[in-house]
């Protein structure tokens, strides 16, 4: 079904281009379709990685369309990615770009503001399982778990909405007040490499 999928999505973007290239569209669901497939083999979330943008930017093509070809599942993925272009930028991003609730607020939300960069070297992965806990850790634990848990499963979205967020403000594209809430992801990433350099120079 994913190789349907491909193709669908394909012929779907045909004549489209990446914004400000000449680059053909299609190149962006199959790297968003690679990202997805190096966290799960899913069918379906594989065939919803390809064809996210399908019905959001070719007119001719519905979510009915979609549950047609591909199911129930990947059709709600689908769109759950999709926005309604009869609104404007502002009234289709204007609140919410820059944030992702977690489980319609249930969870918390994630804030893509807030996005900093850290090379691989300098992080711990934490154990989740581990059983020696307060009350009040192990409340925590439930929470962290249940918030991994969502954000896996609706990693396409996170990663979307994230580059999205970092390339309009890259760009100077985001309306004056939200720019005011997010953090320079350019300056933190110079300064993130030169701390590399130093650091690894110091220490070899």
């Amino acid at each position: 079904m994913f190789e349907k999928a491909v193709i669908y999505a394909t012929n779907a973007h045909n004549g489209q281009t990446r914004k400000g290239t000449n680059l053909p569209f299609i190149i962006h669901p199959l790297e968003v379709a690679a990202i997805v497939a190096a966290m799960t083999l899913d069918e379906d979330m594989l065939c919803a990685a390809v064809l996210h943008d399908v019905v959001e930017d070719c007119d001719d093509i519905s979510i009915e369309d979609i549950r047609h070809e591909f199911g129930d599942v990947v059709a709600s993925y689908v769109y759950q990615e999709s926005e309604d272009k009869s609104k404007t930028w502002v009234e289709r991003k204007g609140h919410t770009i820059d944030f992702l609730k977690i489980k319609n607020g249930e969870l918390g939300a994630v804030n893509f503001n807030n996005m900093i960069p850290v090379k691989s070297d300098y992080y711990s992965i934490i154990d989740l399982n581990q059983s020696t806990l307060t009350l009040n850790e192990a409340k925590y634990q439930k929470l962290l778990k249940e918030q991994l848990a969502w954000l896996n499963a609706n990693y396409i979205q996170v990663k979307d909405k994230s580059y999205k967020l970092y390339t309009l403000y890259n760009k100077g594209k985001l309306p004056e007040t939200m720019r005011e809430r997010c953090c320079n992801f350019k300056l933190l990433e110079e300064k993130c490499l030169k701390y590399t350099i130093i650091d690894r120079s110091l220490h070899g």
